[in-house]
């Protein structure tokens, strides 16, 4: 009999750790910095080595609040902040329902919700607009 032969080997089921915990450290550690430094920061959730069930586990964890958001643009993108304050969990879908992004932010509010400036810029324009037809139809009503 070789010395190979003498080896006993046992092969174990393969049992995966969560990532969960991790995420959740990782999750900690951004909204610390947010607090203390304002920055805000993101984790993209399909670039994660996640195990079977660790999807489940982290919406499970992170719970939903009480803001929900859903975006029409080329696709539903869904919002909605998790039961902790400053904790976004946001979903980009294309015009066939498949899941194309999929983010959690860590910020007070998410960068997609936020009007850009030069939109703003072009509300005052059309707000302007719609205020001079009014006058103009107050004072030809007179």
């Amino acid at each position: 009999m070789s010395k190979l032969e003498e080896i006993h080997v046992r092969i174990e089921p393969f049992s995966p750790a969560s990532q969960v915990p991790a995420i959740l450290t990782e999750l900690q550690t951004k909204l610390d910095a947010l607090c203390k430094q304002g920055v805000s920061d993101s984790i993209d959730l399909r670039s994660l080595p996640m195990f079977p069930g660790d999807y489940e586990q982290l919406k499970a964890a992170l719970g939903y609040g009480e803001i929900q958001v859903r975006i029409d643009a080329m696709g539903p993108t869904e919002i909605y902040e998790t039961a902790l304050p400053g904790i976004w969990w946001i979903r980009h879908q294309n015009s066939e329902n498949e899941n194309i992004a999929e983010f959690i932010e860590i910020t007070a509010l998410p960068a997609i919700l936020k009007t850009a400036n030069d939109d703003i810029q072009q509300s005052g324009q059309q707000l302007q607009r719609l205020i001079d037809s009014h006058t103009r139809d107050t004072l030809n009503d007179e």
